[in-house]
């Protein structure tokens, strides 16, 4: 906050949120979800649909680890795994890894079906392969 403040001029500080807004409707921030008004077994439906869609379109199974409100992917190797995270991550997903498994967000509110989840680490997997 003190670089912001002190450190950026408020045209600095208004192109970085111009940039900022044109990412958020270009690509929106995804997170896993922290309303409690989406029960666990819709984010259990949710966390299925995208696991099987991920399998479908990669051969990438979804870990037995479970996390609420994350769907654990095991990738092949760690180097995959970081590579995916650091793709994703410049891709506007909160995403991160443990060893071989990569843990991707799961969002009701902002993906309700799934599909958008499960296209991003379709096209992140076949870049870092």
């Amino acid at each position: 906050m003190h670089y912001w403040s002190e450190h950026m001029s408020y045209e600095q500080q208004g192109r970085v949120g111009d940039l900022l807004r044109t990412m958020q409707d270009e690509m929106p921030l995804v997170e896993p979800s922290y309303a409690e008004s989406h029960g666990d077994e819709q984010q259990k439906l949710l966390s299925v649909r995208v696991a099987e869609n991920i399998l479908q379109r990669t051969g990438l199974r979804s870990s037995l680890r479970h996390c609420a409100r994350w769907l654990s992917v095991g990738c092949d190797d760690a180097s995959l795994a970081i590579s995916m995270m650091r793709l994703l991550a410049v891709r506007n997903v909160v995403v991160h890894c443990e060893g071989t498994l990569l843990y991707v967000p799961l969002n009701t509110s902002v993906d309700p079906s799934g599909t958008m989840t499960a296209a991003l680490i379709t096209s992140t997997y076949q870049m870092a392969r």
